[in-house]
């Protein structure tokens, strides 16, 4: 314990200090009411806990994919301290190594450092290592609009016209339409065949 003394109209008021209630800790208590010191009241107040923050060793980020805390790694050399690498490219790395590697898709030598560790069944937080393989920056850019074209379709709107399915923005492609216009003429009652044929104007579709 220690004593401060309060300022008042009188003598001065001595007030006394306590030691913080947490457990080890031998600083003075200067948060009163909580029995605290600066810290670990701060602590409190930020995460509900006195506890030390323990940085998860894994989290996700925002595009799916899983970010692993590994300050020891091979792969964190010339990185901040406490950046975080990716998981799949550490799984890989650990069971191949270095490279320089051959694509999975087109068989074109790649350096790791310019390398896609590509997710086989575009399940980006399955990194087991089977399910990872090399690929040039050419073949998985192209893997990804092929992705991005399934998950479209999923999502978005199918036009089948003369056998031919395809999504409303590929037909609006073809077209040389734009995909809203062409959304508002088949969201206004306009029947495939119109939507698709009709004279554009200044920009509705070319005639068919």
């Amino acid at each position: 314990m220690t004593q401060q003394f309060q300022k008042t109209d009188g003598p001065p008021t001595p007030i006394t200090l306590q030691t913080c209630s947490v457990d080890g800790c031998d600083q003075h208590a200067n948060r009163i009411a909580a029995c605290l010191c600066e810290k670990h009241y701060m602590r409190q107040r930020r995460r509900g806990t006195t506890d030390k923050y323990k940085r998860p060793e894994k989290i996700k980020h925002s595009q799916g994919y899983v970010l692993v805390s590994a300050d020891d790694h091979e792969l964190m050399k010339g990185k901040p301290a406490g950046a975080r690498l990716y998981e799949h490219r550490v799984v890989f790395y650990d069971a191949y190594g270095l490279g320089p590697h051959e694509c999975h898709w087109c068989d074109k030598v790649v350096a790791f450092s310019e390398m896609h560790v590509d997710h086989v069944n575009a399940v980006k937080d399955d990194n087991r290592i089977e399910n990872l393989v090399p690929a040039c920056p050419a073949c998985n850019k192209a893997r990804g609009l092929e992705k991005m074209k399934k998950t479209m379709q999923k999502k978005g709107t199918m036009i089948t016209w003369k056998g031919q399915t395809k999504h409303i923005s590929e037909w609006a492609l073809c077209l040389g339409i734009n995909r809203v216009s062409l959304k508002w003429r088949l969201d206004n009652g306009w029947t495939v065949d119109d939507a698709l044929t009709k004279p554009r104007g200044k920009y509705g579709p070319r005639a068919r």
